[in-house]
Formats: structure tokens, C-alpha cells, sequence
């Protein structure tokens, strides 16, 4: 029980470096230091240098370009990777809660297994 907390504490405070548009030029900055509405890259080389160990994603994010395989297991339970696609290009408001959008939504906590574009 005890090693159960701990890792869940650890999990809560991620600090991960993140690619950051800023500016109009590209810098890795600390997840705590991202804002709304900050462009981030994520891509499958960037764990563990690319090791190819997962990449945990360190802030809610929306795919805007490409597409990612993701665990979420940790958030819902689903053992089975999920595919996000990038944003159509419709003006309506999105909700990360609402079936239909949930594919365009990544989840700080969860695992980035695979990215491309």
C-alpha cells in the first residue's frame, strides 16, 4: 500500500521537459511552466532519449497535426491503446468529455506509445 502512494505522489508531480512554440521558435520549457494555449510537440523518439521506452505526457493536450497511439489505462482502466487524430477543421467548441471529441484529446498521466506527423 505504502509503494502504491509513493508512486501515485510521484505521478502527480510531473516535470517533465516539453517542446515549446514560444515566440516563434521552439524550446523545451517544463511542463509546470506550459500556459493555455501554448503549442507543444510530442513525438514517439522523445522517451528516454529515445530508448523507445513510453513517453509520459506531461499536460492535457489537444492533437492539432498527426496522430498518436496513447495508454490510457492509468485514467480509465481500458487496457486496449487508443489512436488520437488531429482536430477537423470545424469552428465548433470541443469537450475532452464528450464521446465524439475525446479522439482529439491527450491526457496529462498518460502514456504516448506511438506519434506521427
Amino acid at each position: 500500500e505504502r509503494q502504491q502512494r509513493l508512486k501515485l505522489k510521484e505521478m502527480a508531480s510531473i516535470t517533465e521537459l516539453v517542446w515549446t512554440r514560444r515566440g516563434g521558435s521552439w524550446q523545451r520549457l517544463s511542463c509546470v511552466e506550459l500556459c493555455v494555449g501554448d503549442v507543444i510537440c510530442v513525438t514517439s523518439e522523445q522517451a528516454a532519449g529515445g530508448a523507445g521506452e513510453n513517453v509520459l505526457l506531461a499536460a492535457d493536450a489537444v492533437v492539432v497535426e498527426g496522430s498518436c497511439v496513447v495508454d490510457e489505462s492509468l485514467l480509465t482502466g481500458e487496457t486496449m491503446p487508443i489512436q488520437k487524430f488531429p482536430l477537423d477543421g470545424s469552428d465548433r467548441e470541443r469537450d475532452p468529455e464528450a464521446g465524439e471529441d475525446k479522439k482529439y484529446f491527450l491526457f496529462s498521466g498518460t502514456f504516448l506509445l506511438h506519434a506521427t506527423g
